[in-house]
């Protein structure tokens, strides 16, 4: 029995003490209860791995404190609670600090599923308006095409959606009227997504004409974001007028953003030859890894493994490799680990299959786990199959591996997995305490 001590345990001694109670609580639990219910027993067993993820990290409880009350607004949401989850989203956005755009998201989600469409309309307005550049955005205006589908005829016409269906009318027209109005539209006062939606139609005519108002705002670097949105359009009309035009954009502007939208705009047109050769000459490190990150999302691998030989990306073989895993190049990557000299490049690439993912993958790195007895490599590997989600995999590593310190290893990333392998993994080490 532990002696009770005179010192007041500090909040974290605490926390970690009552981690360890609910822990030994739910041991029980498990091991007495007869869990038919796969639901019931599956939230249990994940229930109690959180809780080993807790004792075994050490986690404060000033930590789970920040997420607590957005947890327990996805709770209500699962369960359909949607008054509460309202509450409880309301709470978080009444706070200084805390995920605002995730919660005004998730606040018009609730509500549109409590039947206040025209209340969710208004959040999802005020999460546009206050985080432009959430990551959030374009699952609200999803949200918000869901909730006037909805709606139907009953949903308000907004001076926006009015515009949408004119600019619309004009697609397939042949008017002489078309450009100048288009042209109005978008050196006009209408809001930004109007101004995108005419550029693409003004793309699609045809026109000589519109080719050049497309141009000239591409190549206007006075309002920069015009000018990012006729790069894009001009890379989604993928002709190689557009594409030789863009080159020249890329070339005389200093602007680093406006080169990475040009170097999008290639990708978007799938001119890997630009993009080719724009890596070869970059000078500025930033732009030349989106360069090549852009190639690998490509598939362009057999480029990369060219570049990979040269002196001039010797620098850049880390990003190459990873362009390498975006791209799915399995193969080219197995080669270049049986022959790189590198330790470390070689343990990056191995790191980097995780990316990758499929059977193929999977059955390689526990080769080359296998085949391996260096700590650094084989921790390598867990970390590829950890990236890959395959907690299968890891724990038939764990089964054989003899080294303390890579069953550590193995065993923290289990533990916060997740999953049914490594759920029922954990539950069974508490069956086997009772």
């Amino acid at each position: 029995m532990i002696e009770p001590s005179n010192k007041t345990a500090t909040p974290k001694q605490a926390y970690t003490i009552a981690i360890l109670v609910q822990f030994n609580e739910l041991k029980s639990k498990v091991s007495k209860m007869n869990l038919s219910n796969r639901n019931t027993s599956r939230n249990l067993k994940k229930t109690v791995a959180t809780l080993i993820v807790a004792s075994v990290l050490g986690v404060s409880s000033s930590i789970l404190a920040k997420e607590s009350l957005y947890a327990k607004g996805q709770s209500q949401l699962d369960a359909k609670n949607w008054n509460e989850a309202q509450q409880t989203f309301n709470r978080i956005l009444s706070q200084k600090k805390g995920k605002h755009d995730a919660a005004l998201y998730w606040l018009s989600y609730a509500q549109f599923h409590n039947n206040q469409s025209q209340p969710a309309l208004k959040t999802i307005a005020k999460l546009i308006k206050a985080h432009p550049k959430s990551s959030w955005i374009d699952d609200a205006q999803a949200l918000r095409v869901e909730i006037k589908d909805r709606l139907g005829d009953s949903a308000e016409i907004d001076n926006d959606e009015l515009k949408l269906y004119a600019i619309n009318s004009l697609m397939n027209s042949s008017s002489e009227k078309t450009l100048p109005l288009l042209t109005k539209i978008i050196k006009g006062k209408s809001s930004i997504r109007i101004k995108k939606r005419a550029m693409f139609v003004l793309s699609q005519s045809g026109n000589p004409r519109a080719f050049e108002l497309l141009a000239e705002l591409a190549g206007n670097d006075k309002n920069e974001t015009l000018q990012s949105y006729a790069i894009e359009t001009l890379g989604i009309s993928g002709s190689k007028k557009a594409m030789a035009f863009l080159v020249n954009v890329y070339s005389e502007t200093s602007n680093e953003t406006i080169k990475s939208k040009v170097l999008r705009g290639l990708m978007v047109a799938n001119d890997s030859a630009s993009l080719i050769s724009i890596s070869r000459s970059e000078s500025n490190p930033d732009l030349k890894r989106r360069a090549i990150k852009l190639l690998g999302s490509m598939g362009h691998g057999k480029s990369l493994v060219g570049f990979y030989k040269e002196k001039g990306f010797k620098a850049f073989r880390k990003d190459l490799i990873h362009a390498l895993a975006i791209g799915g190049s399995a193969e080219r990557l197995f080669t270049l680990i049986e022959t790189e000299k590198d330790d470390e490049l070689k343990l990056y690439a191995v790191q980097k299959l995780g990316i990758v993912g499929g059977k193929k993958v999977s059955e390689e790195l526990s080769k080359i786990y296998q085949a391996n007895k260096s700590i650094d490599v084989r921790k390598a590997v867990v970390k590829a199959l950890f990236i890959q989600s395959n907690s299968k995999a890891l724990i038939a590593l764990l089964k054989t591996e003899k080294q303390p310190a890579i069953k550590r290893d193995i065993l923290k990333k289990l533990s916060i997995m997740g999953d049914d392998e490594s759920v029922d993994y954990f539950a069974n080490i508490l069956d086997d305490e009772g």
